[in-house]
């Protein structure tokens, strides 16, 4: 089923026991653009025009096995709880343009453009309680609430290129760092869920 942005498969075993894995890929866009005009105030301070925008995307996909049980609920109510873990890998790409005209000699007008990419992998653990109202003998929904962790101890690689006016020739070639970036994270998840299966 349909299970807080990822796709859940679940394997009965028993009435109380089963399995299940989820597959998850997320993509995150954001949109900046900051803009200096003859109009504005802050010109009179700087005596330079300047038009920036920056473009980011956040991509992640994971992998979700956990096992489920289920306690005696109602007829159509079936409480559980369970864990699972999380693995998987995230890249961020970042593209900025720039513009800038000035009165400052020293400043001159530039014209770039950057291109950063960072990627890494992570793993993690949710512990979960939640409950599926059966609409009919086979067909139910859900909700979730879990807690659970995500840490990303290996080394993540940037990638970055630039291009435009007054750039040396061996700052546009791909430069390729590693960077060592070891995050914990703890955070509290709610995954409201519409889930269509058969159980067996």
């Amino acid at each position: 089923g349909f299970h807080g942005g990822r796709i859940t498969a679940t394997y009965t075993l028993s009435d109380q026991l089963a399995l299940r894995c989820g597959f998850g890929l997320h993509v995150y866009k954001t949109y900046m653009h900051e803009k200096v005009t003859k109009e504005d105030e802050y010109y009179d301070e700087i005596k330079t025009t300047t038009d920036t925008s920056s473009h980011t995307t956040n991509s992640q996909f994971e992998i979700l096995p956990g096992v489920v049980y289920s306690f005696k609920g109602t007829e159509r109510l079936e409480p559980y709880i369970g864990v699972e873990g999380a693995f998987g890998f995230d890249k961020r790409r970042i593209n900025t343009k720039n513009e800038t005209s000035s009165n400052d000699a020293r400043i001159g007008d530039t014209n770039t453009k950057s291109k950063n990419t960072s990627t890494g992998v992570f793993f993690g653990a949710n512990g979960f309680t939640g409950f599926n109202f059966f609409l009919c003998k086979d067909l139910f929904i859900g909700a979730e609430l879990g807690f659970g962790f995500r840490v990303s101890p290996t080394d993540r690689i940037d990638k970055e290129k630039l291009e435009g006016d007054n750039i040396e020739e061996s700052e546009e070639e791909d430069n390729d760092n590693k960077r060592f970036a070891h995050n914990t994270e703890i955070n509290m998840l709610f995954h409201p869920s519409i889930r269509l299966g058969w159980k067996f």
